[in-house]
């Protein structure tokens, strides 16, 4: 909630800043079509952000380059704009640069790290824990240095609170 509320507040602010420089009173009709979309935008932005509890960043973050497609598509369909080579090439580059660097070409499983026991995303929110780690008995020959990046994120943790 946190997430959507500062994406929400920082629309509105810059959005309050930039507004006297070319304010164009919006006729009723615009209005309602505006209300839908802020409604529709705080929906899409709380189902992101909610996905994120469920799937690692780099599992979730490539179905969001299906955005640049959405916006190439609809923008032809509904403004007529036609996108132009560097538009696609730049596109296309971005999209594989994401994907690439995402993991998104392995696949994901919830798993504990450094073991074989599944981790439902239930489970893992109810230990609050984010980094869940089975015991020792049950840890492959990487688990010491996986074992060790736990350590170490939960340390951080618990200096940022």
């Amino acid at each position: 909630m946190v997430l959507v509320v500062g994406q929400i507040g920082g629309t509105f602010v810059f959005g309050a800043l930039t507004a006297p420089f070319g304010w164009i009173t919006p006729s009723p009709r615009d209005i309602v079509l505006l209300m839908l979309f802020g409604v529709l935008a705080m929906l899409a932005l709380a189902c992101v952000n909610r996905s994120l509890k469920f799937a690692p960043a780099s599992v979730v973050a490539p179905y969001q380059y299906t955005l640049i497609v959405w916006a190439i598509v609809l923008g032809y369909l509904v403004f007529g704009d036609v996108p132009d080579l560097a538009t696609l090439a730049g596109a296309a580059i971005i999209i594989a640069a994401g994907c690439s660097s995402s993991g998104a070409s392995s696949a994901w499983t919830p798993r504990c790290r450094g073991c074989r026991a599944t981790v439902t995303p239930a489970r893992a929110h109810a230990s609050r824990d984010p980094f869940p780690v089975a015991p020792a008995l049950e840890r492959g020959p990487e688990a010491p240095v996986e074992a060790e990046a736990v350590d170490r994120g939960r340390r951080m943790k618990r200096a940022m609170r």
